[in-house]
């Protein structure tokens, strides 16, 4: 990761980059012409899903307005899991947090150097760190928690946030139970996970996007289904607002137009 005032990682724009598509489907500019190329392939009518721009915006929404309900809650420190380039707008999850609390604190984790130069641009004031984390390994997830960075912004024996935007589609459900499982047992009593992605009911369509994705950009993508979400916060004794189950909600936003080739699951825990 680029250090103040060092330059950013050289770039390789002739290969996409699953953080640069993703950045496209939001509206953003930091993406090339092999980005932008995978994500139109991933919309093409008939073969792909034409409305996975507001799919992965619905994604991003559910977070942001995750994380705000979080803050109302007075969590007061968040852990942004798989950040991704900066949204768009330029809406980030200490910007959400902010709105409600000022003086909210946030660790950023990823593992895509470019990701993290242009993350450590934001990070510049108080309360706010990055560190280079592949987050679908719990283990490192759990040294950088320990880590240098984590210790200027995150204290754990008070209650946190920790988001998964997307990021719980990099792993197959299986190590995404064990994942937000392990992570969330280093948290303190009163902390929540808010986690959102895209699913494709058509098991064959999802596998074929699937394919395309990791074809072209040499990136793995799970479709999980409201079950398999569910589970992923069950295995890790996470609860809903109520103490009941945790309820997966299928995130329309904006509501689509016309048929849909995919949805946006979203969920919310809270730790006992």
């Amino acid at each position: 990761m680029a250090g103040p005032g060092e330059e950013c990682p050289p770039v390789d724009a002739s290969r996409p980059s699953a953080p640069r598509v993703h950045d496209y489907l939001l509206g953003g500019k930091d993406n090339f012409a092999a980005d932008r190329a995978l994500a139109e392939t991933l919309m093409l009518p008939g073969e792909g899903c034409p409305d996975l721009p507001g799919l992965v915006k619905a994604s991003r929404q559910y977070i942001l307005n995750g994380v705000r309900r979080l803050a109302r809650r007075g969590i007061a420190q968040f852990i942004d899991c798989g950040c991704g380039m900066p949204a768009v707008p330029r809406t980030t999850v200490h910007g959400a947090a902010r709105e409600i609390l000022g003086g909210a604190a946030v660790l950023y984790l990823d593992r895509d150097a470019q990701v993290l130069c242009h993350v450590a641009a934001l990070c510049k004031g108080p309360g706010l760190a990055c560190a280079a984390v592949d987050v679908t390994d719990p283990a490192a997830v759990l040294k950088a928690l320990a880590g240098p960075q984590a210790a200027q912004v995150i204290d754990l024996s008070r209650p946190a946030g920790i988001a998964f935007g997307g990021t719980l589609s990099a792993m197959p459900a299986s190590a995404a139970r064990a994942a937000v499982r392990e992570v969330t047992a280093a948290l303190a009593p009163g902390s929540a996970v808010v986690a959102s992605g895209v699913s494709y009911a058509d098991e064959g369509f999802g596998q074929a996007q699937a394919a395309r994705f990791r074809e072209a950009a040499g990136v793995t993508w799970y479709s999980h289904s409201p079950q398999d979400m569910a589970s992923i916060f069950a295995a890790a004794g996470l609860a809903g607002g109520d103490g009941g189950p945790v309820t997966v909600a299928d995130v329309q936003w904006p509501p689509p137009e016309g048929p849909r080739r995919g949805m946006v699951l979203g969920a919310t825990g809270f730790k006992d």
